[in-house]
């Protein structure tokens, strides 16, 4: 288990690491040094001004690591186990040996979960524009 999450931590680092690192250089220091004027302390002024100021980077890096750990098909086959398999291991091992319907079924709700968010970010950023 632990070598399983290593792994895919391995893989997501890297678009964690850009997505994070761009959202710092957008941030301006000087809200941060206000807070810690004002009486916060450091960890609390990174808590209550940094984080949600950065929070879209956040987000965007725990949505790339997903998809880079839900995309690792193969590595997922190779790092699970009888007990603990992920969901596409499972519909991977469900193609191959018998096909049913439930593999068609998880599908087609991840395509329209897929379409939905894309859909609502579309509109999101359409109201932001205005």
């Amino acid at each position: 288990m632990v070598g399983f999450v290593l792994a895919h931590l391995v893989l997501a680092l890297p678009f964690s690491v850009i997505q994070i690192s761009n959202a710092l250089e957008g941030f301006d220091k000087s809200i941060e040094d206000a807070a810690v004027l004002c009486g916060a302390t450091p960890l609390e002024a990174k808590i209550r001004v940094t984080l949600p100021a950065i929070s879209h980077g956040l987000f965007a890096a725990a949505i790339f690591s997903f998809l880079m750990s839900w995309d690792e098909v193969v590595l997922a086959i190779f790092m699970s186990s009888p007990t603990l398999q992920t969901l596409p291991v499972k519909i991977w091992t469900t193609l191959r040996q018998d096909l049913t319907p439930v593999v068609a079924a998880a599908s087609t709700l991840l395509v329209g979960l897929t379409l939905v968010l894309m859909i609502l970010a579309a509109l999101f950023r359409k109201g932001d524009a205005r």
